[in-house]
């Protein structure tokens, strides 16, 4: 087990074995979208939020499991990019994006 700290006061825990990500209050889904963060009960900003979940595209997990909300199987690494990728572009200014 991996704890990772992408901000402080944020971890998540990474089981590489299982390939699976638990995201507390990182990162969840919901029916309206596969990927989201939760921008409105966030103590810090969202952009701060934003690049953390940038540095998740690193990682090799295709489960998230968040603390609310449901559970996140991705088929592969290459479709967990691509959702991450999607979601990172359609939250970050232009500017903002590495």
């Amino acid at each position: 087990m991996l704890l990772l700290q992408l901000f402080q006061g944020s971890v998540c825990l990474y089981h590489k074995p299982l390939e699976v990500l638990f995201t507390g209050d990182h990162l969840a889904s919901s029916e309206q979208s596969l990927v989201e963060i939760g921008e409105f009960y966030n103590r810090q900003s969202v952009s701060l939020q934003l690049r953390s979940v940038r540095k998740l595209l690193d990682i090799g997990f295709v489960w998230t499991l968040p603390g609310h909300g449901r559970r996140i199987a991705f088929r592969d690494n290459q479709e967990k990019i691509s959702a991450l990728e999607a979601f990172l572009a359609n939250k970050e200014p232009p500017f903002a994006q590495h």
